[in-house]
């Protein structure tokens, strides 16, 4: 929001007017927050896939099991990325 003459910022007065930077920022930090129940429910499926492993003993089942825990450990890395990426942009601009 910028100064007006009276010294007062544009848009303060009126509802619904937000500044864009600000919007960034909530969404940058809503991302932040489903990303982060996403690595939380990725970690809750690789610990119910390693509890699963302990009691299976079919060969075709434990290597079906063995394939989704590796996707798993995949994508829990690629979420883990860029949650980090994101948390890092973010505590960049609370510094400044």
């Amino acid at each position: 929001m910028s100064h007006n003459a009276n010294g007062t910022r544009e848009g303060a007065n009126r509802p619904g007017v937000v500044s864009g930077a600000y919007q960034e920022e909530v969404m940058k930090l809503i991302t932040l927050f489903f990303l982060l129940l996403q690595l939380r429910a990725l970690e809750v499926t690789m610990y119910g896939q390693e509890e699963a492993l302990a009691v299976v003993r079919d060969p075709e089942t434990i290597n079906r099991i063995t394939l989704a825990r590796i996707a798993c450990r995949r994508e829990w890395h690629r979420v883990r990325g860029r949650y980090l990426e994101l948390k890092r942009s973010c505590n960049v601009w609370r510094i400044a």
